[in-house]
């Protein structure tokens, strides 16, 4: 099931830059042009939206919502939000960021949702998340991150949705996700990616919830998917751990190499099973997709 912070989260990023144009009522005399919503300031939100290339260092300790998004802001310094201990959504988006500090997020225990998307980071690693053990949702599109390597997520112990749409990865190795044992629900969709090892998903709980492409007649939709490799990944769909489904809409592969998801033919299910090495045992027993012995 995906959370409402997750399902909250698809519908900003699937809208247009016209977020940056929320009209708020601003103070002038505020060296920080502070804008609050008054509907929401009962609820501790705190808004800052004027242009601002830095993270003003005087957020409120008692926020529990902090929105900086659709400013000019490049980099996150270490420990810049240490004094947050009770922010519970902290949005970031449409910014400029190119560079998160190790432990710039230290101090934030409390933190639900971190929403990074639309800004410039090429790279992800383990010294950006530390703190952030709580973290459930963590939104990355529309980014140029090329790659995640095994370690990078370590941090995120509580993740679980992940939102990875919009950047540049062509590989994703098989151990990437072995430290994000709640992780449920990943959005891959718009990347430059071909195939899968079967091992990527192999120690996450099921049912998975999976993006892998947008519709076949979207132009923008850059995963170029070897479907028939991906057997494994069939054949999961087929026994109900594996599902594209969210809110009626199937995200599957859009297959690149001639073939069609919805009537992939991969022999029978022991075919299936060597390519993907699986186990046939349950969950309960054995996490699905663990080696066989």
């Amino acid at each position: 099931m995906v959370s409402v912070s997750a399902a909250l989260l698809t519908f900003i990023t699937s809208g247009s830059e016209a977020e940056c144009n929320i009209p708020l009522q601003c103070n002038a005399n505020d060296p920080y042009h502070q804008c609050r919503n008054e509907y929401t300031s009962d609820r501790k939100f705190y808004r800052v939206s004027w242009s601002l290339t830095e993270v003003p260092p005087d957020i409120p300790a008692e926020a529990l919502e902090v929105d900086l998004r659709c400013n000019s802001i490049t980099s996150i310094p270490t420990e810049v939000f240490s004094q947050l201990s009770q922010c519970t959504q902290l949005w970031l988006n449409s910014n400029q960021i190119v560079s998160i500090h190790h432990g710039a997020f230290r101090g934030m225990v409390s933190l639900g949702v971190l929403r990074l998307f639309r800004n410039k980071l090429a790279f992800v690693e383990p010294g950006m998340f530390i703190g952030l053990e709580n973290l459930q949702t963590l939104g990355l599109e529309q980014n140029q991150i090329a790659h995640i390597r095994k370690g990078d997520l370590d941090h995120l112990k509580s993740i679980q949705s992940l939102w990875l749409h919009g950047n540049k990865l062509s590989t994703i190795a098989p151990s990437t996700f072995d430290s994000v044992q709640l992780l449920r629900d990943v959005d891959l969709r718009n990347n430059r990616l071909a195939t899968m090892n079967p091992d990527v998903f192999s120690n996450l709980p099921r049912p998975l919830l999976l993006w892998m492409s947008y519709a076949a007649q979207d132009p923008y939709a850059t995963n170029q998917w070897n479907c028939r490799s991906l057997c494994w990944l069939k054949y999961e769909e087929y026994h109900g751990t594996v599902t594209f489904q969210y809110r009626e809409v199937n995200y599957p592969p859009v297959c690149a190499d001639g073939s069609d998801w919805f009537s992939l033919q991969c022999g029978d299910s022991g075919q299936c099973r060597q390519q993907h090495r699986m186990n046939t045992k349950t969950q309960t027993d054995i996490p699905f997709g663990s080696h066989q012995t």
